[in-house]
């Protein structure tokens, strides 16, 4: 099962937003048998590759995607920060938060 829109309510460096008519799309997909026989790794990449393509579609059929909306991963037109962005932002506030504790 995979969740889009809910970044809209809570996220770091936004405000929160539990107002009404926030629209959420939950996508559920087709079970994923797994057993002590299967190789771990190969069920954990699989389940991966699954989710990966539920969530795309889930984004691409959004009701909202206006261009440069900050929720909005930057590969669908959107300014959200890449998983690279956002770790390079993480350890610039962790670098000023140990520096504002040394003081």
């Amino acid at each position: 099962m995979v969740l889009w829109g809910t970044q809209r309510m809570m996220t770091k460096d936004h405000p929160r937003d539990f107002s009404r008519h926030q629209r959420v799309s939950i996508t559920v997909g087709e079970p994923i048998s797994v057993t002590r026989a299967d190789d771990a790794t190969e069920a954990t990449e699989h389940l991966h590759k699954a989710m990966a393509g539920m969530l795309d579609r889930t984004i691409r059929e959004y009701h909202e995607q206006p261009p440069g909306a900050w929720w909005l991963p930057a590969s669908y037109g959107g300014g959200a920060p890449t998983p690279e962005e956002a770790d390079r932002m993480d350890a610039e506030e962790l670098r000023l938060r140990a520096e504002r504790r040394k003081k």
